[in-house]
């Protein structure tokens, strides 16, 4: 039940009433004092917006890229965005930092799940092999963030995350994912794979995932969610993030039957 994303700009809510697992992706736009100096309170704006879009959605399980830990007014204020989330919604969260500044600017990787609902277990995180040099003679680093949620049924869903970088050296990061879940797979009944995947639905990396016989149900700009052996999802939502300038980017929201 693929949608275009034109079909799915049709389906913006702010609540959404769900039976079913429901799991959100979305790259939050980091804060970054080096390269984009965004005042603290521009900043807290953003974040008081997503924390109400998180709290009014409910999602089960949410996986988001460029999670930042940041320095305000040139290191006069530090902020731990993660941890606000995590103590305005009640969700525990795994934060991995993929690159960055120690105290300065902080970027990766979260998980959050909901504990009212779901558990997530066995959660593992990585840099990939495959960097470049950035700015200030610092290196872009991407990685994988991956972790088990027990489905109502007693079976294993693997949920991957990932931020890869555009052209030739996300794919050769994409490389080396694939072959980490292709050795992954007989431990597991069941995946999803989110994340800002840097590429367009035509693109050798969605071959690749195709392939290996991932669906791809959810996409919009270079976001996708992709599945492998799933029922057809339920619903398939794009959150708005971009209108009221919470995040550049709008979120994927997809609903799993979990009987």
């Amino acid at each position: 039940m693929f949608l275009p994303a034109a079909a799915l700009a049709l389906l913006l809510t702010a609540e959404i009433q769900a039976a079913g697992l429901t799991i959100f992706n979305a790259n939050i736009l980091y804060c970054n004092p080096i390269v984009e100096r965004e005042p603290h309170a521009a900043y807290m704006i953003r974040l008081d917006k997503l924390i109400a879009k998180i709290n009014a959605i409910k999602p089960d399980v949410i996986a988001f890229q460029e999670m930042a830990n940041c320095e305000f007014d040139w290191g006069a204020r530090w902020i731990e965005p993660p941890k606000i989330i995590a103590q305005r919604t009640g969700f525990p969260y795994i934060h991995w930092i993929s690159e960055g500044f120690p105290k300065i600017w902080e970027e990766g990787l979260a998980f959050y799940w909901n504990p009212a609902t779901v558990a997530m277990e066995n959660i593992r995180c990585r840099h990939l092999k495959a960097t470049k040099r950035g700015a200030f003679n610092g290196t872009i680093k991407k990685s994988l963030c991956r972790g088990d949620i027990r489905r109502k049924d007693g079976r294993l869903l693997r949920l991957y995350n990932t931020h890869l970088s555009g052209g030739d050296l996300g794919l050769r990061q994409l490389y080396e994912i694939l072959t980490l879940v292709a050795r992954e797979r007989p431990e597991i009944d069941a995946a999803v794979f989110t994340g800002d995947f840097n590429f367009k639905p035509d693109s050798a990396g969605a071959a690749w995932l195709k392939n290996l016989g991932f669906r791809q149900d959810a996409y919009n700009h270079v976001d996708y969610v992709f599945t492998w052996n799933l029922e057809e999802p339920q619903a398939i939502r794009i959150i708005d993030l971009k209108s009221d300038h919470t995040s550049d980017h709008d979120g994927l929201w997809l609903e799993i039957a979990d009987q």
